[in-house]
């Protein structure tokens, strides 16, 4: 895993696709291209890889449930 953000949502009448949908959505608003992969725990999927919108879904024993890990995109990390 790579720099990116973290994202929360334990919402009960959210399923999983609108939730990486809204984590997504806010990750494109603030830094205008969407995230490379999203990160979340094996629980929440069954599926070890699926896309949503493009967006590459992994799953992560590091990644707790209903956290999303959005990591930016390679060409976008900047060298310190």
């Amino acid at each position: 895993m790579n720099e990116g953000i973290l994202w929360f949502d334990d919402s009960k009448q959210v399923d999983l696709k609108h939730k990486i949908e809204r984590a997504v959505a806010y990750f494109q608003q603030k830094y205008g291209y969407p995230p490379a992969r999203c990160f979340i725990h094996p629980s929440m999927l069954s599926d070890k890889k699926i896309k949503n919108n493009g967006v590459e879904i992994r799953t992560s024993l590091y990644v707790l449930p209903y956290h999303f890990w959005l990591e930016f995109q390679n060409k976008f990390i900047r060298d310190n």
